[in-house]
């Protein structure tokens, strides 16, 4: 069993449904996935070993999702794949 934790973001209503459009534009089934897979393609921009680290990358995905700074799904499969 993997032990999980609960991640909480303060947002504003605008912000919360901006978010939920973009995960439905690219194809996620919920939001949580929506986001995980924007914090894992920027992995390699910021060291998620130090809670500053994960916290800069968490604010960065945030940011993008935001502002539809973002790439479709397709891309980050076929990226992943090459892997």
């Amino acid at each position: 069993m993997v032990d999980r934790e609960i991640l909480s973001l303060d947002l504003t209503h605008s912000e919360r449904e901006r978010i939920e459009e973009l995960a439905n534009l690219h194809g996620y089934e919920s939001v949580q996935s929506y986001l995980l897979a924007l914090v894992k393609s920027d992995n390699e921009q910021f060291d998620f070993d130090t809670p500053s680290g994960l916290a800069n990358g968490l604010r960065e995905s945030l940011r993008q999702a935001l502002t539809g700074d973002t790439r479709p799904v397709a891309g980050l499969w076929d990226a992943l794949e090459d892997e």
